[in-house]
């Protein structure tokens, strides 16, 4: 039986695999959230084919804009299926929310 998916990425999993951007931390370690698929179809929820990006708790964009992010800023990334996306950050985020959680300075 294989491992769980873990839901966050830790700064300890982003150093192991020398990731450069967000994306490449998401790519190497939880690369299955960036496959194209369909959100339940519901009428109180949009049809997103990918997650959106929030940095901390601010609507970032897009799941390209993880490209913008270094590695060394991040503490750590969640990933967050529709149904929590939606329960944390609201019904248009039904496709599901990639966070980004910002190291302190």
């Amino acid at each position: 039986m294989a491992a769980p998916l873990k839901p966050i990425i830790t700064r300890d999993d982003i150093e192991r695999v020398h990731a450069r951007t967000a994306l490449d931390a998401v790519q190497r370690l939880r690369g299955d959230v960036l496959i194209s698929r369909s959100a339940p179809s519901s009428i109180l929820l949009n049809k997103h084919l990918h997650p959106v990006v929030f940095l901390n708790d601010q609507y970032y964009g897009a799941i390209d804009e993880l490209r913008q992010i270094p590695s060394a800023e991040i503490e750590e990334i969640r990933i967050l299926s529709g149904p929590d996306a939606v329960q944390k950050f609201g019904s248009q985020f039904g496709g599901g929310v990639i966070q980004i959680i910002s190291r302190v300075s």
